[in-house]
C-alpha cells in the first residue's frame, strides 16, 4: 500500500506539468487569435481618436499607389514576433487611455499632440531597427533599375551605415508636425560656415 501511494506522488509532478504545457499552448494559440482580432484594420480604427490619422493613410503611398498594396495601420504599427506584438500592444494601451479620456478627440487636439506622438513612434521604431518596416522592404530586394540612381546611391549608404528606415522616410504615411524640422534640411539650408560649426 505504501508503495502505490509513492508512485501515485510520483506522478503529481509530471501531471502538473504536462498541464501547465497544455495550458500555456491553449494560452498562447488564444493570445494569438486574439491579437490578430485586434491587428485588422476595422479595429484599429474603430476609436473615434484614430479617424484623423487614418484619413491621412488613405492619401499616402502606403495605401494609394500603383501596385495596388495598401498597408493597414498594424503593418507600421506592430512588430513581428509573439513577444514583441504582446508588449507593443500594452504600449499602446495608452491610445484607449486617450479615447476614454477625449485627450486627442477632435483634429485640432490631434494637432495639438502630433509631434509628441510622432515622436514617439520614430523613437520605438528606431530603437527596433524598423522591423516592422523590414517585413516589406528589404535593403537586399531593392532592384537598382527600378529607382533613381540617387535614391539607390542613399539606399545603399544607409544600409552601409546600419541606418533605421525612419532615419530618412519620416512622414510616408501620416503628415509631418508643424513644429518638425527635418535637421537634415535644416543644416543644408545654413550657410556652409554655420552648418559646418553646428
Amino acid at each position: 500500500m505504501a508503495l502505490d501511494s509513492g508512485r501515485r506522488r510520483s506522478r503529481w509532478p509530471w501531471a502538473v506539468l504536462l498541464l501547465g504545457i497544455v495550458l500555456g499552448a491553449l494560452g498562447l494559440a488564444g493570445s494569438s487569435v486574439a491579437l490578430d482580432r485586434v491587428e485588422t484594420q476595422a479595429f484599429c480604427t474603430s476609436c473615434h481618436t484614430m479617424q484623423t490619422p487614418a484619413a491621412e493613410m488613405k492619401f499616402s503611398l502606403h495605401h494609394a499607389n500603383r501596385s495596388g498594396v495598401a498597408a493597414q495601420c498594424a503593418d507600421c504599427h506592430v512588430p513581428p514576433g509573439t513577444v514583441a506584438r504582446v508588449w507593443r500592444h500594452l504600449q499602446a494601451s495608452r491610445e484607449l487611455w486617450h479615447e476614454w479620456r477625449g485627450t486627442i478627440a477632435t483634429p485640432e487636439m490631434y494637432e495639438m499632440q502630433r509631434l509628441e506622438m510622432a515622436q514617439r513612434e520614430w523613437a520605438r521604431l528606431e530603437a527596433n531597427g524598423s522591423a516592422e518596416c523590414r517585413v516589406c522592404h528589404s535593403f537586399e530586394a531593392m532592384a537598382p533599375d527600378v529607382q533613381k540612381k540617387s535614391a539607390y546611391a542613399r539606399h545603399q549608404r544607409a544600409q552601409a551605415e546600419g541606418k533605421s528606415c525612419i532615419a530618412c522616410h519620416k512622414g510616408v504615411a501620416h503628415e509631418l508636425p508643424r513644429e518638425w524640422v527635418d535637421p537634415d534640411e535644416e543644416a543644408s539650408s545654413r550657410p556652409a560656415d554655420t552648418a559646418a560649426a553646428g
